[in-house]
């Protein structure tokens, strides 16, 4: 792929996302039959190597893709966060109007129901099973007053008659009966005197267990009355927020009241009863023990003031006691409006947040069609969202509109059914281990922890999306509006506009590379890359659409676009129209541009191969960022040599100036040549291979080696002046060809390419320096085979190369095993501990 076609330039994301279409296309679409078919007849395009560019294969292929497309992912994802926000929103239920009169209902209605009102809470403080406490000690005075009763103890001797006897009757143990009964009562019911709770009287106890239970009572039923405030569409958090507030307000008026009541009326009374009381009872004493007529009459009213002052202090015990702990129920229940005010603020936090996020998505995804770059032609008008929408919201809808609008009763209708199956999947975030049939309510959002709150919204989504994909009515604007044929001619009436649309589209599909032209046209190149043409369209050209129907004789008013080039899209697809073009059967020096980057990668090469050779120098120099992924690239030129640098890599391999030979630092085989230095003989390394030998010395920073390459063979050819020498090199040269034939034996020997094309080199060569001379056929007796003639030795010391040496010659020079040597037929200058002839010498 390349970032033009001709038609157009493409930015990285744009090829990216045409990658992506392709890879779909090919792999789920519809179309993925018919797409791969083009590979099909194209092969035979590649079925043979480039004849040049170094026999790389022809069997590339590049596409080019463009569509008429609605956006639709990006619409159904703006559908789908909306509709994810019109769900938070509806659990919002920002829009809700609050009851006329709140307070009213919530004292007469709400806060009975919870036995949370004042007289709720006193009846519940001061409870004694069946009955109050109050109703008990009243019970007690009068089971008090029906024994006195019983056993006569109002009975007087010392009256009327008999004033002046004395008194025998049983009134004179009347009091002392009636103090032990109320301290043994008092003892038991009313203790009160140690700090610690677990001391005190048995109805008091009782009492503290009603305060107890009414507090977790109360934190429950304000908790559930929360729960389900939020939960009625009539209420919501909005009148929960009020609730809390309102109940707060009455808890204080109601604290304040009982804090007044007990403290300035019922312990007052308690006090004033009880020292009435015992006034009553030392007036009674006093009384029994006097003489007169109607001492009976006043020791009966005295009685009956004892009971009722007794009566009325134990109930102003009680009162007071039921305020006392109806204090410590309101102060608890306040905390717990605290804590649930608290929660309700979290909850309302998490909501709006993940509203706005949707809605941000939502926004987002709007946006992103719009900004949607699309190689081809764009169907989308971002003012139809709304109207797409809203006709999708009520065609979900049952129908059945009310006093609501459609959208208002389709709205209801989807949230109320998909919080049920929300709240239901996202249990699990909510609480791990759980019965089987608990699951979350809309007020437990609050209690999933941040790092899941993406979680939530991911389920959220999720079913939105169902909704908005998988369930959108065949009659909504979202199904009969996003086909691509359709909305085509509904946008353009024209024809002609129509088919100049497509005109557009068409072109831009061109596959994304550019030939070279002179390269395709070449008398080297032998091929002509195959181009197939394939137009997916709803149904293809059988298609029972009549948009679809009415698109087809335009597509084919086009040239290259067939009959058989119309190929079928599924109903998945409908939301737009396929144009691709695909070429195939090319190799890559055909690809435009291919000269300047392979002019740029030799400028690499060469700043490498500068630095490599600095290190090897010692000088501090890095090497510039590598290019390849992998230590030895498998090629890199996808051009021909230079017939020139190719001609010279044969020339000097057959004399030996360029030779294989291994580096003794890194060990690795390397192709090097030998040029002398003021400090003697150096080895330079050129290449790892001779196939990159070629291309290196096409690098400009290796002019130097060429050169010096050049010249050596020169020397080596221009030396050879008598027919012996011009023997000798002729020989070097086939014994060359002989070793090559054998290293090719598998690629045909003599018969290879790569032989035929090295030997036609070396045949020149010979012809140029007229190395191969042909004896003349004479009468005269054949002589007699002379003996070859002795090899001849060469030596490099002292900066300087001297000879021709013969073997005795070369025993009178002061030959080392470190003495450099050479002799026609070796490799290479070696050093003479390396030669086996000649270690005798030293």
């Amino acid at each position: 792929m390349g970032t033009k076609n001709g038609e157009s330039d493409f930015k990285l994301e744009e090829m990216r996302e045409m990658i992506a279409q392709n890879i779909f296309l090919d792999l789920t679409s519809d179309f993925s039959p018919h797409k791969r078919s083009i590979r099909d007849n194209i092969k035979s395009a590649w079925a043979q190597a480039d004849p040049r560019g170094r026999g790389y294969p022809k069997n590339f292929m590049s596409f080019g893709l463009s569509t008429i497309e609605i956006p639709i992912f990006q619409i159904r994802n703006s559908l789908c966060y909306r509709l994810a926000k019109d769900i938070v929103n509806w659990w919002l239920n920002e829009q809700v109007q609050l009851p006329a009169d709140s307070m009213e209902l919530l004292k007469t209605d709400i806060l009975k129901r919870m036995r949370l009102t004042d007289v709720e809470l006193l009846a519940d403080m001061g409870a004694a099973q069946d009955k109050s406490y109050i109703e008990e000690v009243s019970q007690w005075v009068n089971q008090l007053r029906k024994t006195i009763n019983q056993e006569n103890y109002l009975q007087c001797t010392a009256t009327g008659i008999n004033i002046f006897g004395k008194e025998q009757g049983k009134i004179k143990d009347l009091e002392q009966f009636i103090r032990e009964e109320v301290n043994s009562y008092q003892q038991d019911h009313f203790r009160e005197l140690s700090p610690e709770e677990r001391r005190h009287g048995d109805y008091f106890q009782r009492i503290y267990d009603n305060r107890d239970r009414t507090i977790n009572q109360g934190r429950k039923a304000l908790e559930e009355e929360l729960y389900r405030i939020i939960e009625d569409r009539n209420y919501g958090p909005k009148f929960a927020q009020t609730f809390i507030t309102m109940v707060r307000q009455i808890f204080d008026d109601t604290r304040q009241r009982f804090s007044q009541q007990k403290e300035q009326l019922w312990e007052v009374k308690e006090i004033e009863r009880q020292e009435k009381y015992e006034k009553a009872l030392e007036e009674f004493s006093q009384i029994k023990e006097q003489y007169g007529i109607t001492k009976k009459d006043r020791m009966e009213v005295c009685y009956d003031s004892i009971l009722e002052n007794l009566q009325g202090s134990l109930v102003a015990t009680i009162q007071r006691k039921t305020r006392e702990v109806s204090l410590v129920v309101i102060d608890r229940l306040k905390e717990e409006l605290e804590n649930l005010e608290r929660r309700l603020n979290r909850f309302q936090q998490c909501l709006v947040q993940t509203r706005d996020e949707f809605s941000k998505q939502a926004d987002y995804q709007a946006e992103s069609a719009d900004v949607l770059s699309i190689n081809g032609i764009k169907l989308y008008d971002r003012d139809k969202m709304n109207e797409l929408y809203q006709d999708l919201i009520e065609k979900l809808g049952s129908g059945v509109q009310g006093s609501k609008s459609l959208f208002e009763t389709g709205l209801d209708q989807i949230c109320s059914t998909l919080s049920e199956d929300i709240l239901k999947e996202a249990s699990s975030l909510w609480k791990k281990n759980r019965l089987a049939d608990e699951y979350m309510r809309l007020f437990d959002i609050q209690q999933i922890p941040d790092v899941q709150q993406g979680d939530l919204e991911e389920i959220i989504y999720n079913h939105s999306k169902e909704t908005v994909v998988d369930k959108t009515p065949k009659n909504s604007y979202l199904y009969t509006e996003m086909a691509a044929c359709d909305r085509l001619f509904k946008l353009y009436n024209d024809e002609t506009e129509i088919t100049n649309n497509i005109r557009i589209a068409y072109n831009k599909s061109r596959p994304l590379i550019m030939m070279d032209r002179a390269v395709l046209s070449g008398k080297d190149a032998g091929f002509t890359p195959s181009t197939n043409v394939n137009v997916g369209i709803l149904g293809g050209r059988n298609t029972p659409d009549p948009a679809s129907q009415k698109l087809l004789p335009l597509l084919q008013q086009f040239q290259d676009i067939k009959e058989s080039a119309i190929k079928p899209l599924g109903d998945t697809e409908r939301h737009r129209i396929v144009f691709v073009q695909e070429t195939g059967g090319f190799s890559l020096r055909c690809i435009e541009g291919m000269k300047e980057l392979r002019q740029s990668y030799q400028d690499w090469k060469g700043d490498s191969i500068e630095a490599k050779r600095a290190q090897l120098r010692g000088e501090p120099r890095d090497l510039p960022i590598p290019v390849h992924i992998q230590k030895e690239p498998p090629f890199w030129d996808v051009f021909p040599e230079d017939q020139k640098i190719f001609q010279l890599v044969i020339q000097a391999r057959a004399l030996n100036v360029l030779y294989l030979s291994e580096n003794q630092s890194t060990k690795e085989k390397t192709i090097r040549y030998t040029r002398k230095t003021n400090i003697g003989l150096e080895n330079v390394d050129l290449a790892s291979s001779w196939e990159e030998a070629s291309q290196i010395l096409e690098v400009r920073a290796c002019r130097p080696d060429r050169e010096e390459i050049q010249r050596q063979i020169n020397e080596q050819l221009t030396q050879a002046e008598t027919p012996q020498q011009k023997r000798q090199l002729y020989q070097t040269f086939t014994n060359y060809l002989e070793h090559r034939a054998l290293e090719l034996e598998k690629q045909g020997g003599k018969d290879s390419p790569e032989y035929k094309r090295e030997a036609e080199v070396i045949k020149r060569l010979i012809d140029d320096y007229q190395l191969y001379t042909t004896d003349t056929v004479t009468n005269t007796p054949a002589k007699t085979p002379q003996t070859p003639a002795p090899r001849k030795w060469y030596l490099y010391k002292n900066n300087q190369q001297t000879g021709p040496f013969s073997m005795d010659e070369l025993t009178t020079q002061g030959v080392t095993p470190q003495t450099y040597v050479w002799c026609a037929g070796m490799e290479g200058w070696k050093i003479a501990s390396e030669i086996t002839e000649l270690s005798h010498i030293f």
